[in-house]
């Protein structure tokens, strides 16, 4: 089996099908899920702070960018249908793939020029160009995939889909530290950022290009006259149609499908969802969220490896029930994360500390969040109300008359701590009022003050506002604390735990789906299958959006895991040996039909 693998894979078709997985998935790795949340948070907070009002409703930076994946996945979920039609029956595969390609490249790289854009349109600019490039990356799937048949045997297919899956992996580990090297090194600059999304869309284009030298349009016996995307998406949606009448005769197979539709949903929005909830909730930054990344990709494939040898000498149906258990446990855990309140002096925003002559010095810590950049916003008006107290200067990145942290100065040609020395503290107390509504920390050390410390409401670790912040507060008062253990590490585990289940979860599931088909309709259903695949991505991230404008992110997050459950629960009334039973059946009468009509 080995020295077949490495015969397929010196083939320049397989080789250059594995190498446009090791292109897109360098935006999908290092963009989607390591460095573009971050920074979207960062454009948002510094033209908005921690929200902005629309509709009535206060929508901070995750509610609005996962609405906007939302309307990305219907997007998806409308198209692909269609494409499917096309890519199947058309020859113009490649074609396709080469403009959904360009679309999804220019898109990555057209997000670089945020930074340079007025900054109440950075954020906005940023993330349109994001969901483009993701809805074409996913659209542009449909053709890729449909390739596969027409480089290899039937017998080949696996092989040549794991190893372009595994090459795509690699490929997506290797620019995210590439990028995570950029951006450390630059200390975060909107430059590197910038930077990051450009490499994204050469690396993309650099290795996608060697498909469209290697693979040759596949020709086609019973071409499709020529349809539109209506007329195509007429014929798509009534095969599902045709494939729904056939409940009465599969009614197993369809609670299945339903079970699949919600547990797969609940999965993929973790994936969608868990960066932005991360970094807006948690107030992870972005080594920390690159990190949880690379650690979750290297441990998700050796993890789905032994769940798939787990199926093989056990249960597929058991084995899958397990992985679900564990992926509901990782959602309900989620609530329980809470970053630790600041116990020293250095763990504050803003620290104030007297001197023997009635004064204070006053500096900020070097990982203090930026004052939001509206003129006319809350941060700018106390920001310039209470300049004498703090260390502030303009900001000459902006074009408008703002003021930002300062945060060092340069000494004998090194960069040291600026520390401002404020002689009038008649104003520090109302200060520090005004700002316990605010996302930034105070301390106060002696003097006319005295010892005073202030979190503000909007700082990740004030808990105790919002619904389930309890089970938070509870959590890090009995462990989390206690043991030391930061917010980035609470997320770190639970990621790793969740990796070890998410490649397993697809995995499994279309091997148990496949097991209780009928063989002379595979591809009908597994068609179907996967049109409630896409249909399901919309669904987790939209609720997640509702939830948490109306209760809290953490009842968003609880919301997909009791999509989970819901699949689990589905999934634990599923007869397989019926299922197969009917298939079989089914296929037994065919032959009968076949044989008696002979």
């Amino acid at each position: 089996m080995a020295t077949e693998t490495i015969k397929i894979t010196k083939r320049k078709e397989v080789r250059g099908f594995a190498l446009y997985d090791w292109a897109k998935s360098g935006f999908e790795t290092s963009i989607t899920a390591g460095v573009f949340p971050s920074w979207f948070a960062i454009l948002f907070l510094s033209a908005n702070g921690l929200n902005i009002e629309i509709a009535n409703l206060e929508w901070d930076a995750d509610t609005v960018m996962t609405l906007a994946i939302t309307f990305g996945a219907l997007i998806i979920a409308i198209l692909s249908p269609s494409l499917g039609i096309i890519a199947d029956r058309k020859p113009i595969k490649k074609k396709m793939l080469r403009f959904l390609t360009n679309l999804g490249l220019i898109s990555v790289s057209l997000i670089a020029i945020a930074p340079y854009l007025p900054v109440s349109t950075k954020w906005a600019w940023a993330l349109v160009f994001f969901v483009l490039a993701t809805c074409a990356n996913n659209l542009a799937s449909v053709f890729y995939n449909s390739l596969i048949p027409h480089i290899g045997s039937e017998d080949e297919m696996n092989e040549i889909s794991n190893f372009g899956f595994a090459v795509g992996y690699l490929g997506g580990c290797v620019l995210l530290v590439i990028h995570l090297i950029i951006l450390m090194g630059s200390g975060y600059a909107d430059w590197a950022f910038s930077l990051v999304m450009a490499t994204t869309g050469i690396w993309w284009y650099g290795f996608a290009i060697f498909l469209f030298w290697w693979i040759p349009e596949p020709e086609l016996e019973n071409e499709m006259e020529d349809v539109g995307i209506i007329e195509s998406s007429k014929i798509a949606f009534s095969e599902v149609w045709n494939t729904l009448k056939e409940y009465n005769n599969f009614r197993t197979l369809f609670l299945y499908i339903l079970a699949y539709f919600l547990f797969i949903d609940g999965i993929n929005s973790v994936q969608t969802v868990g960066a932005i909830y991360a970094v807006v909730v948690l107030g992870l930054g972005t080594v920390d969220l690159i990190i949880v990344v690379l650690a979750l990709n290297l441990f998700a494939a050796p993890m789905a490896m032994l769940f798939s040898r787990m199926a093989d000498r056990g249960t597929t149906k058991g084995v899958l029930q397990l992985v679900l258990v564990i992926g509901t446990l990782v959602i309900f855990l989620g609530l329980t994360f809470a970053p630790l309140e600041p116990e020293t002096r250095d763990d504050y925003d803003i620290q104030f500390t007297s001197n023997d002559d009635g004064s204070y010095d006053v500096n900020v810590r070097s990982g203090i969040k930026e004052i939001a950049k509206d003129p006319g916003g809350d941060e700018q008006t106390w920001a310039n109300n209470y300049v004498e107290i703090l260390p502030l200067e303009q900001d000459s990145t902006s074009p408008d008359d703002v003021l930002k942290w300062k945060i060092s100065e340069e000494v004998d040609g090194e960069d040291i701590s600026f520390v401002k020395k404020v002689t009038d503290t008649s104003s520090i107390s109302d200060f520090i009022q005004q700002l316990e509504d605010s996302r930034f920390s105070i301390y106060v050390s002696g003097g006319v003050v005295g010892d005073t410390t202030m979190v503000g409401t909007g700082n990740p670790s004030s808990l105790g506002d919002e619904p389930l912040d309890q089970i938070a507060i509870t959590m890090r008062d009995l462990v989390w604390a206690p043991l030391g253990i930061a917010v980035g590490m609470q997320f770190l585990l639970l990621g790793l735990m969740f990796g070890s289940i998410q490649g397993a979860s697809q995995g499994l599931a279309r091997s148990l789906f496949g097991k209780m088909i009928p063989e002379s309709r595979s591809a009908e259903f597994f068609g179907f299958f996967g049109f409630f695949g896409r249909v399901a991505a919309i669904i987790g991230p939209a609720m997640y959006t509702f939830f948490s404008l109306t209760v809290s992110s953490r009842a968003g997050i609880l919301s997909i895991g009791f999509l989970i459950l819901g699949g689990l629960l589905l999934l634990y009334r599923v007869d397989v040996d019926d299922a197969i039973r009917v298939a079989e059946e089914y296929e037994a009468g065919l032959n009968l039909q076949k044989n008696e009509s002979e």
